[in-house]
């Protein structure tokens, strides 16, 4: 662990070195230099933060980790769009060299920081608004194996708040007005409800415990659970008044639900599904896998955020097959939300965060 702590402050502090350098060569040096370094120098203690964040030494360093991890995302982007800029610049060099112009007299130090500064200040700026604009996703899904008595039977869905961090308490209440006002047979939170030390978090329990679902509500571990604990996080779970599903199945309302643990690669041996009935499968990773196929309805999945930050969510496609959204696979539906919450920075960009409405209808 130490030597991976070490090798993270490496390479933080040379991506920040990198974007000091351009900053200082694009406005020259004076007392903001070296007011910038002092910021540099201090953030790059990040993994250090996150070290002890993971052993819940209090709500001081979760607040500093939050902090932390915003500032390298926006540090990122200024890197990344520096990049961009003088590869910009060398090919203009080229072009001037082909067509004789003077293109490349355009791309000057100061403008390579500017005009990266504005795009990321614009960026920035949306992606904190994004971040609290949530929305109700809304689906209908054909259920033919419902019971013959119901039409329709309504599922509320979260996934991947992450309490524990920075997420506050009013705004996990706007949350479940809406799981409320959305009046649910069935509440469902696909993991990552629990992030970091949950001492004295009564309060946020009581608020997720409020869902006035007809028939309950049914939650599975997602991988921050495990990170956190996984006994104090079920703990949490089930004084939030959710039935925990550990690679376990239950009948409700009709309907089988099956949850699996994020850690669970195969279809649980001894677990059985009745064929007539609608089975929904709970699963925090929206990846299916192969020993599951034939065997669900509908899967509901979290972990992706959408991405979170575009194009993040290029590379969860790649890595996990599935980033958001409805599809369908071997004849079952898989539903992959872009989550209520956030992980780390408080931004989101082109991923909204959402309360996900299904009616199953027969």
């Amino acid at each position: 662990m130490r030597r991976l702590i070490f090798r993270l402050v490496g390479f933080v502090a040379v991506f920040h070195a990198y974007v000091y350098w351009k900053l200082r060569r694009g406005f020259g040096a004076g007392w903001w230099s070296w007011l910038c370094f002092v910021w540099v120098a201090a953030f790059t203690l990040f993994p250090i933060a996150r070290y002890y964040e993971m052993a819940g030494t209090g709500r001081f360093v979760e607040i500093f980790f939050a902090l932390t991890i915003t500032e390298y995302v926006i540090m990122g982007m200024m890197a990344s769009m520096i990049v961009a800029a003088e590869i910009l610049k060398v090919v203009l060099s080229l072009w001037d060299r082909v067509a004789g112009t003077h293109a490349e007299d355009f791309v000057t130090p100061r403008r390579i920081v500017t005009l990266p500064l504005a795009i990321v200040l614009c960026v920035v700026v949306y992606s904190f608004y994004e971040a609290w604009d949530l929305r109700e996703v809304h689906l209908v899904i054909p259920a033919p194996k419902l019971p013959q008595d119901v039409e329709r039977l309504r599922i509320v869905q979260i996934s991947d708040i992450h309490l524990g961090g920075v997420y506050p308490a009013g705004h996990l209440r706007r949350v479940m007005e809406m799981v409320r006002a959305a009046s649910p047979d069935i509440f469902v939170v696909t993991g990552d409800l629990v992030d970091g030390n949950m001492a004295g978090r009564g309060a946020e329990a009581g608020l997720v415990s409020d869902h006035e679902a007809r028939y309950g509500a049914f939650g599975v571990i997602g991988n921050h659970e495990h990170y956190s604990g996984l006994e104090e996080s079920i703990e949490f779970m089930e004084q939030a008044g959710l039935t925990v599903l550990y690679d376990q199945a239950v009948s409700v309302a009709g309907i089988t639900i099956v949850g699996l643990d994020d850690l669970t690669r195969v279809w649980p041996p001894g677990l059985k599904t009745p064929p007539d009935r609608f089975v929904l499968l709970l699963r925090h990773r929206p990846d299916v896998i192969k020993t599951s196929r034939g065997k669900f309805d509908m899967q509901l999945s979290g972990h992706t955020h959408g991405g979170q930050l575009w194009p993040l969510g290029l590379v969860s496609q790649r890595m996990q097959g599935y980033v958001q959204g409805l599809s369908k696979q071997d004849g079952s539906y898989v539903y992959v939300s872009n989550g209520t919450g956030f992980w780390g920075p408080p931004m989101r960009f082109f991923a909204p965060p959402e309360v996900t409405v299904i009616d199953l209808r027969r």
